[in-house]
């Protein structure tokens, strides 16, 4: 039997699921990218961040399973500008 919310956002910290938004909608996106952008930087710092859609998939009434499509993701970025010589192709001056 199909339920009343078949379609929503997930936000994944490094594959794990940490909030989910729906339905899929305008409204939910806004705030799957809202957390994003407010997290990022300090608690999920060093953790790959995803929004995902996830639609229930279903054939003559019967469930089939979940697609997933990854829509949004971000790496931590790491800088590491101690460098104990010049890079290659770098000028000194």
């Amino acid at each position: 039997m199909r339920s009343n919310t078949d379609n929503w956002y997930e936000v994944r910290a490094d594959g794990e699921k940490v909030a989910a938004f729906a339905p899929i909608s305008r409204d939910a996106s806004t705030a799957a990218f809202k957390l994003v952008e407010v997290t990022r930087q300090d608690l999920y710092r060093e953790k790959v961040l995803q929004i995902v859609e996830c639609r229930e998939v279903y054939a003559n009434g019967c469930f089939l399973g979940t697609q997933v499509d990854i829509i949004h993701e971000e790496h931590p970025t790491v800088l590491d500008l101690d460098f104990p010589f010049a890079p290659a192709g770098s000028i000194n001056l």
